[in-house]
């Protein structure tokens, strides 16, 4: 017995359920047009029949329909699902959309029971990135929780799905023909406005916030709370200052008193991520002097630090230098030559007569070196030489 394969839309085959929402049923499918791609079918599941319930689903599948079609391309690297098509088929609301492959953050808290301080910093500023998109198209989503947050599994982005609560803010509203407005929530995650059916645009802050706890503490919202209102914050937790004056503005049960845009919180979760300058006073008392050698003899790299002074002054000192040297040892030089010229060294003076008797010496002295000659080596014994 084969099972019946259940095709909508002529080409989306469902493959397996992923879910019932407020709404709704979601499904995987595969787009049998499109290399059996896959894709998220969302069914509308409505109760009765009347034709103000047929209404009001047809106007809740389009507002999503519209959304995702607007957002997705707004946002960049697919912070929220691309939208694929959307149509009516035997009186049934079907919303086709990406389907992100990953494991929900409900899922990552189930297996982890709570994340470090710095992955919730991360899931903070993916979160908000995308609330400051939405809210600019003056958008809220009214249900930011963990099972609607999804840790893609290609990079780890966290993406917000789940559309079908939006609310579109339109800047003039028609009092007399405001119907009364749909009010989703969810325990837990949603301030005390959104369930007065007033949701505010820092409204889904307050919800991020809450999951953030959540994520941080491994707490269910309902124990994070006491009977004041004020957040618990369990032992062993370790979180920094910063980031625990951050969620506790986030979830501020007066919606005035909370950060009023997603971009004031990026702000100050930029500035949590900054490096601290370190202030160093110097003490009162002179440092005695054998500390002072002690820290000159520990610095090794003495040699690049002369690197450090300009090299064009110094070669221009250098040749100065030189040049002054020579030019003052130039000017100084007659002044040695005339001194020596002044003052000669005593000579012997010979007249004219000394020189003539002087030059008939050589004959002198050639007789008397013949006389003076040594007498051959080889005589016989008893022989003497001549003159």
């Amino acid at each position: 017995m084969t099972r019946t394969k259940l095709i909508i839309g002529g080409h989306y085959e469902i493959l397996r359920s992923l879910g019932q929402g407020n709404f709704g049923q979601t499904y995987l499918a595969e787009d049998l047009h499109a290399r059996k791609r896959k894709v998220v079918v969302k069914h509308f599941c409505f109760v009765g029949h009347s034709q103000t319930t047929l209404n009001k689903a047809k106007e809740l599948f389009e507002r999503e329909a519209e959304v995702l079609y607007d957002l997705s391309n707004e946002l960049q690297n697919h912070q929220i699902p691309h939208f694929i098509a959307f149509f009516e088929e035997k009186q049934e609301f079907y919303l086709v959309e990406e389907y992100i492959a990953g494991q929900t953050l409900r899922e990552e808290l189930v297996q982890k029971n709570r994340l470090p301080e710095h992955e919730v910093i991360d899931l903070l500023k993916d979160v908000l990135c995308i609330l400051k998109v939405i809210n600019e198209k003056r958008i809220i989503h009214r249900d930011i929780k963990p099972d609607n947050i999804i840790i893609r599994a290609n990079d780890g982005k966290r993406t917000v799905i789940d559309f079908g609560a939006v609310k579109e803010i339109s800047r003039v509203v028609n009092t007399q023909f405001q119907t009364k407005q749909t009010i989703i929530y969810t325990p837990g995650y949603s301030p005390l406005e959104q369930l007065k059916g007033s949701a505010k645009f820092n409204s889904d802050i307050y919800a991020l916030g809450m999951t953030a706890l959540e994520a941080l503490t491994g707490l269910e919202p309902e124990k994070l709370r006491d009977e004041a209102g004020k957040v618990i914050w369990p032992d062993g937790i370790q979180a920094s200052d910063g980031l625990v004056e951050i969620l506790e503005k986030m979830v501020n049960e007066d919606y005035c008193s909370r950060y009023q845009s997603a971009a004031d919180v990026l702000i100050d979760l930029v500035e949590l991520e900054k490096p601290k300058n370190t202030l160093m006073l110097a003490p009162k008392n002179y440092l005695p002097v054998q500390t002072i050698h002690k820290t000159l003899l520990q610095q090794r790299n003495i040699i690049p630090q002369w690197f450090r002074f300009p090299v064009l002054p110094l070669i221009v000192i250098a040749v100065f230098g030189s040049t002054s040297f020579f030019s003052v040892k130039r000017l100084l030089m007659p002044l040695e030559n005339n001194s020596s010229v002044s003052q000669p060294k005593p000579q012997k003076i010979i007249s004219k007569e000394a020189s003539e008797k002087s030059s008939n010496l050589p004959n002198k002295n050639n007789n008397n070196q013949k006389n003076i000659n040594p007498c051959p080596p080889i005589l016989a014994p008893g022989k003497t030489c001549q003159k």
